[in-house]
């Protein structure tokens, strides 16, 4: 990766052009030689992506809840966690830690996250923690430790790159 960049950054010069642009994420093993070698970086942009079906979407990333449930000190859990957007709420049903039910939430529920639904793709999606969210918005919040726990298990940051040819 290192000869390659090298030989890009010597075409450029030769060329008199003024910059290289990577399209790639500055956490990639070819984006952190390039910093290494001196490359800068700019702001990276965040995604913007809204899901129509929050409960569908639930559904469909269940065998990746159920993974990071069975990774973590909840493996095996059974309970209800409650996912609240002030206008309605979502239930993750968990039995022996699958994900047995994603379920509109009523009645009581111990384990509480509530957030804003616009905050809610940045937290899902690994953008940003819901520690960082509550820094520009203290709207929001789980209810108890555990509760703020599980979110950090269920949806952890992570850093991502999408790149698409337009």
């Amino acid at each position: 990766v290192q000869a390659m960049l090298s030989f890009c950054k010597r075409k450029c010069l030769e060329r008199k052009k003024p910059y290289l642009r990577l399209n790639l994420s500055s956490d990639s093993v070819a984006g952190k030689i390039a910093l290494a070698m001196g490359a800068t970086q700019d702001m990276q942009y965040a995604f913007q992506v809204k899901f129509a079906d929050e409960a569908l979407f639930l559904k469909k990333i269940a065998p990746l809840l159920e993974k990071r449930i069975a990774q973590s000190i909840f493996k095996g859990l059974s309970a209800t966690f409650r996912i609240d957007f002030y206008r309605q709420q979502v239930d993750l049903v968990f039995e022996n830690g699958r994900l047995a039910a994603v379920q509109s939430g009523e009645g009581e529920c111990e384990k509480i996250l509530r957030v804003c639904a616009d905050l809610f793709p940045a937290l899902r999606l690994g953008y940003r923690s819901w520690r960082e969210l509550r820094l520009c918005r203290p709207d929001i919040w789980p209810l108890t430790a555990e509760a703020g726990m599980l979110v950090d298990v269920l949806f952890p940051k992570r850093s991502s790159w999408i790149y698409q040819q337009y």
